[in-house]
């Protein structure tokens, strides 16, 4: 075979195929996407601090407001306050009367002093409705704005002791906190002394008592005793 002939008969494979009526193969390469750009860092806006939060408030406290002196409305003007045999009145500066009946008095009711127990800008009458040897005895009304009516424990009328004797003894005090303890002291030989105090808060027209406690102590000179002979209540005692 001549040189020529072997030149023509080695063809190339895209020229063989296409000579015995094939088609050109498929390219399987594939054309790889254009990376994107790439986006340009930026820095994010700096946060702009909001308003610092205000602190939460403290939990709202009740206000006291005490009293005018004779004031039992509550509104900062002296009331005429009157008591007969039967009935305490109250004139109101604002013009009106309130009324509440007198219970179980045992002498001429008087009025004994006034003074704001539970710090609602509204005084408390208190009228000695009894008397002993050595001690008086008063009860207390209270006007809630509406009505003028006595307070009462468990559902009665309650009676408070001021002053005493050798071997015995009752007072009172306002706490400031808008509660009444009321003390009693008892001795059998003059010497050792048995003092009961109760503690009484006021809810509407009761009082509620909160706390009963007896402790002993050895003589009068102890100031727990001397305390159970005392009234630290406003006005109430001072002209007994």
């Amino acid at each position: 075979m001549t040189p020529s002939l072997r030149r023509a008969l080695v063809l190339p494979p895209l020229l063989l195929a296409v000579a015995c009526g094939g088609s050109a193969p498929k390219s399987t390469a594939t054309t790889a996407s254009p990376a994107p750009s790439p986006t340009p860092a930026t820095e994010s806006p700096a946060a702009v601090p909001s308003s610092a939060a205000p602190p939460p408030s403290a939990a709202p406290t009740r206000v006291r407001k005490v009293a005018a002196p004779d004031d039992v409305d509550g509104d900062g003007v002296k009331d005429t306050v009157t008591v007969t045999a039967s009935t305490l009145t109250v004139a109101l500066s604002g013009g009106g009367r309130a009324t509440a009946p007198i219970v179980d008095a045992q002498v001429p009711p008087k009025i004994s002093g006034l003074t704001d127990l539970d710090g609602d800008g509204r005084a408390e009458v208190f009228v000695e409705t009894a008397r002993g040897a050595s001690t008086t005895f008063v009860q207390a009304y209270r006007y809630d704005g509406k009505t003028l009516r006595e307070l009462t424990s468990d559902g009665a009328p309650i009676r408070f002791g001021i002053g005493g004797s050798v071997t015995h003894g009752d007072g009172f005090s306002c706490t400031g906190d808008g509660r009444l303890a009321v003390r009693s002291a008892e001795s059998e030989d003059g010497s050792t002394y048995r003092v009961r105090t109760r503690v009484f808060r006021i809810s509407g027209g009761t009082l509620v008592l909160q706390s009963d406690a007896t402790v002993t102590a050895p003589s009068m000179n102890d100031d727990r005793v001397r305390q159970a002979y005392q009234v630290d209540c406003g006005s109430v005692g001072a002209g007994d």
